[in-house]
């Protein structure tokens, strides 16, 4: 087994490992989507391989790993890791690394190459956790068009797990479903109502669904109250000297960066301390900077927000949309200091949004890790001791260990 897997061009020889992998392996899922796909494709490879199945998992985005044999192997891309081929990586992961079930981020943000990674693998099962409109410039121009990029090139396709906790979502999932005459097996998860609002709750429903149609030995309750725990920790600010940060840019979209808002908010998670924002805005995420004009709009009249910085680029329309409550910053990390001192001094909670892959907000990021000052893990085990934070744990665990088992899939 390589210690990397490092992407070059395939050789005869991995072409037919490929080949002989793919037939003989007896499912291939594809996790797509648009929010949590990595951290699906984690849970799932390690729920199969704790029931005994041979797993090879493959998550993408900036630390592109495999999961293997219960090791975290990383994948090089080379000098530039965002210019890798598509084609190149994907197979010689399948040639490399045999398994009886392949558990895959589907990494495309293209319908072009969204098909060529399902060509490459011929996924019998295709799991989405979400649709959030974004990556429109490569999906579609509309919400319908976005939608219905998922559901092109199903040939081999025997089940489509979909479990978008909001309404809206789901309801033009379905009409798609109809309009389309899609004939692969289609389960959308209706996440309960007292649920939808945390955050990434539905790849429990995914888990418990996937494991039910393989067959396997259902979630044990034990399971589900360690990925609760895992889950709430993710949603736990970060400490540094006298004041509190949470890291949201990575959502990029505004339902998911809302919802994380929302929920930190609702449960103290901040401490009741003022809260200010940090926005970067992408010169090459225009329709993305966009979409979070609504949010904008209600960060500028909720009274828990004391101010909103924004920088980058398409400043004019979200300054006006905040008003008196946005401020303009520069790339000179000069201000960043000047602006982290400023929440130091009130003692406040900084939440960063829109766009975290760049490298002022890693810079930001690095600044703010080094700033830490208590132990991480005894703020973990406050938070978890709280009382709203165990009671969630509490529902996530009863919802999913009342409900009846999935129909075997043929």
């Amino acid at each position: 087994m390589i210690e990397s897997l490092r992407v070059r061009s395939p050789s005869r020889r991995d072409f037919e490992r490929y080949i002989r992998n793919l037939q003989r392996s007896k499912h291939r899922i594809l996790v797509e989507g648009m929010r949590g796909k990595s951290s699906l494709v984690e849970i799932l490879t390690w729920l199969l391989e704790r029931r005994g199945a041979a797993v090879a998992g493959k998550i993408t985005g900036l630390t592109p790993e495999v999961i293997y044999r219960g090791r975290k192997i990383p994948i090089d891309r080379g000098e530039d890791e965002k210019k890798f081929f598509l084609d190149h990586e994907n197979v010689l992961f399948m040639a490399n690394y045999p398994a009886d079930i392949y558990v895959v981020e589907n990494q495309a943000i293209k319908r072009a190459t969204m098909r060529l990674v399902r060509r490459i693998y011929r996924p019998d099962i295709i799991v989405i956790p979400n649709v959030r409109y974004e990556h429109m410039e490569g999906l579609g121009d509309t919400p319908e068009q976005l939608t219905e990029a998922f559901l092109l090139g199903l040939d081999g396709v025997d089940l489509i797990i979909f479990s978008d906790p909001n309404p809206v979502n789901r309801k033009l999932f379905e009409e798609l479903i109809e309009r389309r005459r899609v004939e692969s097996d289609v389960h959308i998860i209706n996440v309960p109502e007292e649920l939808s609002w945390i955050p990434a709750i539905e790849r429990f429903f995914i888990s418990r669904e996937l494991l039910g149609r393989l067959g396997m030995e259902p979630l044990t309750e034990k399971e589900v109250e360690d990925l609760a725990g895992s889950l709430l920790i993710d949603l736990i600010p970060h400490s540094a000297r006298d004041f509190l940060w949470y890291d949201a840019s990575k959502a990029n979209d505004p339902e998911s960066t809302q919802l994380i808002l929302n929920f930190i908010l609702k449960n103290g998670l901040n401490e009741d301390r003022p809260v200010y924002v940090l926005a970067c805005l992408r010169g090459d995420r225009i329709d993305r900077s966009r979409a979070f004009l609504d949010m904008f709009g209600r960060l500028r009249y909720d009274p828990r927000v004391e101010r909103v910085w924004v920088t980058g680029k398409y400043l004019r329309p979200v300054l006006n949309t905040l008003g008196m409550k946005g401020s303009k910053l520069s790339h000179d990390f000069g201000e960043v200091i000047e602006v982290i001192e400023r929440v130091r001094r009130d003692g406040g909670f900084l939440f960063l949004m829109v766009n975290g892959v760049c490298d002022f907000m890693d810079g930001i990021r690095r600044f703010l890790e080094a700033e830490e000052a208590e132990s991480l893990r005894r703020r973990e085990e406050s938070i978890l001791s709280h009382r709203r934070i165990r009671l969630i744990k509490e529902m996530i665990t009863l919802s999913l260990m009342s409900t009846t088992r999935p129909r075997i899939l043929a």
